[in-house]
């Protein structure tokens, strides 16, 4: 056992490194935050895009050729891809946002059933623009963090 002051500096030096060992812990966590952030934003960006080259595609089949067939194959596939992403999106991206896509996607899909191109592309339009919103929304930046 040492004299009282030799603990006293003992106990007194060990306390010298937790200020430095919080800053480290501090800067890991953002360094963490920063990278699960970007691939979160790579993920949704990459099925983003994928939805949006869906949504266009159908948009050209209607606007080139009236093509309401093709338009609608299209639409399957967005359909497919969207549930591919639905689920897991749903746990981090607002439930509005979510909405707004599936309900132009369901107003398009209608339109395009009803062979009514005026309507079809005005929804097509619209839910190009509410994923283009998402994506947007998602993405790292100064803007969204504030």
């Amino acid at each position: 056992m040492g004299t009282k002051s030799q603990r006293g500096q003992h106990e007194e030096g060990e306390g010298d490194g937790e200020p430095m060992s919080r800053m480290m812990l501090t800067l890991l966590l953002v360094a963490v935050f920063v990278v699960v952030s970007l691939f979160w934003e790579n993920h949704v960006c990459d099925h983003t895009q994928t939805l949006i080259d869906t949504v266009e595609q159908a948009i050209q089949a209607l606007d080139q050729n009236g093509d309401f067939a093709k338009s609608g194959q299209w639409m399957r596939e967005f359909e497919e891809r969207w549930q591919h992403v639905h689920d897991t999106w749903e746990t981090m991206i607002a439930h509005a946002k979510l909405m707004d896509i599936e309900t132009a996607f369901m107003q398009a899909q209608s339109a395009i059933g009803d062979e009514d191109k005026a309507e079809a592309m005005m929804q097509l339009v619209a839910l190009k623009v509410a994923l283009e919103h998402l994506a947007d929304s998602h993405a790292l930046s100064l803007e969204n963090l504030l």
